[in-house]
């Protein structure tokens, strides 16, 4: 049975292939906002420097995943403006992998049974993500565990998890108890535990927060 699912709006970050956890988080912001973004304002979003934000984004105007905003209106005052960015374009930087998943979690949401598909979806991936997991991660903990797959978790001093980013962001605005669903099976397969692993969706306001007892 699935425990503490419920609907809601969705943190940041569609990860992609190969890509840090922070960098992840900064190309979902992107996708995840029409709108020009600068430095100072993914800045403030994510807490981070400016000079490690600069950093993150020429690497991936450099992967081809983003790109500088050339039609910018011109600033009526003093001083250059601000570079601003956007992610590129999936017919520029490729097969967006995110768009398929996407297009598979709306065909399953239309079905009664949505959220245990995919709560059983969720297990099958986490099966498969321990059998190809890296030397690095080998014995790791619940947390550095989600934080490979782009979750950016943070642990609160209550003990609880929350995961400050969503690798399937777009899928999950439009379904959220399906693409939470995914998630908390995934998680309660790489907790490892014979306890009980909770999800609520949103839970703080950094993003979802994950329980684990037992």
């Amino acid at each position: 049975m699935i425990e503490s699912v419920a609907s809601g709006p969705r943190p940041a970050a569609v990860a992609g292939e190969g890509l840090s956890a922070a960098r992840a988080r900064i190309l979902s912001l992107l996708r995840g906002d029409d709108s020009d973004w600068t430095v100072s304002r993914l800045v403030a979003e994510t807490g981070s420097h400016p000079n490690t934000i600069r950093e993150h984004l020429d690497a991936l105007v450099a992967a081809g995943l983003a790109r500088v905003v050339d039609d910018a209106p011109a600033r009526r005052d003093r001083g250059r403006p601000p570079t601003r960015y956007r992610a590129a374009s999936p017919w520029v930087s490729g097969l967006d992998s995110s768009l398929f998943v996407g297009a598979l979690l709306a065909e399953v949401a239309e079905r009664d049974d949505a959220a245990e598909i995919a709560h059983r979806a969720g297990r099958r991936w986490a099966d498969a993500l321990q059998r190809a997991v890296p030397a690095e991660l080998a014995g790791a903990e619940l947390v550095e565990l989600m934080d490979a797959l782009g979750f950016d978790p943070v642990v609160t001093e209550g003990g609880s998890v929350v995961l400050r980013a969503c690798p399937m962001l777009d899928a999950a605005r439009r379904d959220p108890e399906v693409v939470c669903s995914m998630h908390l099976g995934v998680a309660q397969v790489l907790a490892q535990s014979g306890g009980t692993v909770e999800l609520q969706p949103m839970g703080a306001p950094e993003g979802c927060v994950l329980r684990c007892s037992g």
